[in-house]
């Protein structure tokens, strides 16, 4: 059982819209993963400290992350500059839709993804005071924030003004660098520039470079599609080290320790309990026939019954994309569509879709949790559902895969990579795209395949497969 609670402040939604005379609408997502312990299971007894009651009487008493009361969550937004539009709640995960992109919250960890002009980072010490002082968390144990090029980068506000500036803002609440210093970079032929003035094209030549800097390994992905990651997970303890869980800013969350909770053990740190996948795929150049489903009429107005509709129609709802779930969704004016997922055969599977159609800068994105591990022809499905509903011109696809023996798609030379487009797409797609820049990489215990696809120039609009 799911409930989907609407909330007070679904008054303020304009968060996908773009207004006549105002900037135009940053659709790619800042997105920050912080995990404060390995699973649900694992969450120390001294972090169920909250006060939140469940919506589902007849289901599981909340634990860590989720006993937090949602006011609080309401305050930590406001300093990003978002709202909260409505809720989904199920055994396993809140879902949060919100006025600039979504928040899931778990027991043990969550994930807030924000577009537009909002400033996520700021709601870092918020986020991380929350889960100490009403979960009992000493601090994050492993985190991921990554986001691809902005589009219109000179309106962002700091920290999010460039790479550079966000990683010295991490470096700053995380620590400072203090292991070997490693950098490896891939090269491969280049065709046009980035919009990102913090990802210069150099010498007409994609760069994909991994910065292993301890604490934290940073990827960038430069190019036609430049894509950027920050990773990091706390050391295990020796002797009398701080827990693995004890990392907390340097500012005044971290004056602001309390006496020590519950550790996380060292051989907890080494290996999730359960197999972690995360697909996100990021797209631009939506075509106009599949933008104009995501904006607003006459006969479809705007608000939670229209973006369902939308999902539902297009198949991009939790039956289509998750096999089973609830389906949460919002569709603003005069444009702009979210939704989130949630559900699958376990209940523990997650979606969200956002999407930004504005003729000159269209973007849409969608991100799950899905585990596809050995089940190639499922991970095709929906790859191919997405690009048939968006009909974009440049996709990229980034799969991370704990615990997997090999990358969820081998590396493979530029002369194959045509060939292995099967693995990607149905039949009907497979021509009208071209394979990019294809890079795996390790991180931890993760697998990082990264992905770019482009849609051949001689396709126009109308040559298009039509959408599912």
């Amino acid at each position: 059982m799911v409930t989907c609670v609407l909330t007070k402040d679904s008054r303020d939604s304009t968060g996908g819209a773009e207004s006549a005379n105002g900037p135009p609408f940053e659709g790619p997502e800042k997105l920050l993963e912080l995990w404060f312990a390995p699973s649900a299971d694992q969450v120390p007894i001294a972090s169920n400290v909250g006060t939140r009651a469940g919506l589902l009487p007849s289901g599981p008493k909340f634990t860590g992350l989720r006993t937090v009361s949602h006011p609080l969550w309401h305050a930590m937004l406001d300093q990003v500059k978002c709202k909260v539009l409505s809720v989904i709640e199920s055994e396993q995960v809140d879902a949060f839709l919100l006025s600039e992109s979504s928040m899931f919250v778990w027991p043990h960890k969550i994930i807030l993804k924000t577009c537009g002009t909002t400033g996520l980072l700021l709601g870092l010490d918020s986020l991380l005071k929350i889960a100490r002082d009403q979960c009992g968390f000493s601090g994050a144990w492993r985190w991921f924030y990554s986001r691809k090029a902005f589009m219109f980068p000179a309106q962002q506000s700091a920290p999010h003004t460039s790479w550079e500036d966000e990683t010295r803002f991490l470096d700053h609440r995380f620590g400072p660098s203090s292991f070997p210093f490693f950098l490896s970079s891939f090269f491969f032929p280049a065709s046009s520039h980035s919009t990102d003035n913090q990802s210069t094209l150099i010498l007409e030549i994609y760069w994909m470079i991994i910065l292993r800097s301890a604490p934290h390994a940073t990827a960038q992905v430069l190019g036609e599609n430049p894509w950027y990651l920050y990773h990091r997970t706390a050391p295990p303890r020796s002797g009398s080290a701080a827990p693995p869980n004890a990392i907390l800013p340097n500012s005044d969350v971290n004056a602001m320790n309390g006496t020590s909770q519950q550790a996380i053990e060292p051989e907890q740190v080494a290996h999730l309990a359960e197999r972690d996948y995360t697909l996100e795929i990021l797209m631009t150049g939506l075509s106009r026939r599949a933008a104009s489903h995501f904006e607003t009429s006459e006969e479809l107005g705007e608000g939670h019954d229209a973006g369902i509709q939308i999902a539902t129609s297009l198949g991009i709802d939790a039956p289509g994309l998750l096999g089973r779930g609830e389906t949460d969704a919002y569709l603003f004016s005069p444009c702009g569509f979210s939704a989130n997922l949630v559900g699958g055969p376990d209940q523990k599977r997650y979606g969200t879709i956002h999407v930004t159609p504005e003729r000159s800068h269209s973007f849409a994105s969608f991100e799950s949790n899905v585990d596809y591990t050995n089940r190639h022809l499922e991970l095709r499905n929906v790859i191919s559902r997405i690009l048939k509903t968006f009909e974009p011109k440049n996709t990229t696809i980034t799969l991370f895969n704990s615990h997997a023996e090999e990358p969820p798609i081998n590396q493979a030379s530029h002369s194959d990579l045509d060939q292995k487009l099967d693995q990607l797409l149905d039949l009907d797609l497979r021509n009208l795209y071209r394979l990019g820049e294809q890079k795996d990489h390790e991180l931890d215990d993760y697998n990082l395949a990264y992905i770019s696809l482009q849609r051949r120039e001689e396709e126009s609009d109308s040559t298009l497969p039509a959408g599912p």
